[in-house]
């Protein structure tokens, strides 16, 4: 299972609560990952590296191309 975060790591944003769900979720779920689109602060690395979180955070940042699919479901 993974997590999504798109957008900025302004303050409002509050990826801090972010973090610290996804690190207590992963108590439970320890396959849990988290996907960010964009970039984290400087004090969203620091959290990620206190709640050893490194292996289970993809970062993707630049333009991303997208191939068109048809919907299923």
């Amino acid at each position: 299972p993974w997590v999504l975060h798109v957008g900025s790591s302004a303050p409002r944003k509050r990826t801090d609560v972010l973090l610290d769900a996804v690190a207590l979720a992963r108590r439970t779920v320890p396959e849990l990952g988290l996907v960010k689109v964009g970039d984290w602060s400087p004090a969203d690395h620091d959290r990620i590296a206190r709640h050893r979180l490194s292996a289970a955070v993809v970062q993707v940042r630049g333009p991303l191309a997208f191939t068109s699919a048809p919907l299923t479901g």
